[in-house]
């Protein structure tokens, strides 16, 4: 009787040992599946704060380049009307660099094509185009041409892109002979 219980004993130890053992290689599995599921939690929320701060620097950059552009816009209106002439140079040519507007005070400022410093502190303002209205074409539609008579309504084209050319914006103004 006592080499039964001896052999139960036994047999318990080893059950007792192997349990353990099988147990250890569960928790190293367990162990790198955890450290790599927080390790792509973690690169993905490093990921998603970039994300966050190229659309916030992106916002900005658009509201900057949109305030120039806006008040390049009201410098222009307001310089006096220049007619067109059939063959001559597009009007409004020596009054586009007279009518930037002044810096934002963060320091962002306008400047004329070419000379951009590469980043978003500066955005370029041009008068892409000058069109004339053409009441006697049909459909009437302002065209790139100066008619024969100048008929007293055209549509000046102002673009403004950020200086690191990430945002471009256009904003067309119309002005009229009084």
């Amino acid at each position: 009787m006592g080499n039964r219980v001896r052999a139960r004993l036994q047999h318990s130890g080893e059950v007792a040992r192997a349990r353990p053992r099988s147990q250890r290689g569960e928790l190293l599995i367990e162990t790198l599946v955890t450290i790599s599921l927080v390790g792509l939690g973690v690169v993905a929320i490093v990921a998603a704060l970039g994300t966050v701060t190229n659309w916030s620097t992106s916002d900005r950059t658009t509201a900057k380049t949109e305030a120039l552009l806006w008040s390049y816009g009201e410098a222009l209106s307001v310089v006096p009307y220049e007619a067109c002439t059939v063959g001559g140079d597009s009007p409004y040519l020596d009054v586009g660099a007279a009518a930037l507007p002044a810096p934002l005070p963060d320091g962002t400022k306008p400047v004329t094509p070419g000379n951009a410093d590469g980043t978003a502190r500066t955005v370029v303002l041009t008068l892409s185009g000058v069109q004339y209205w053409n009441s006697q074409s049909s459909p009437a539609a302002f065209e790139a041409t100066c008619p024969k008579t100048d008929p007293g309504a055209q549509a000046l084209t102002l673009t403004a892109t950020s200086g690191d050319s990430t945002i471009t914006r256009t904003l067309t103004i119309y002005k009229r002979r009084s």
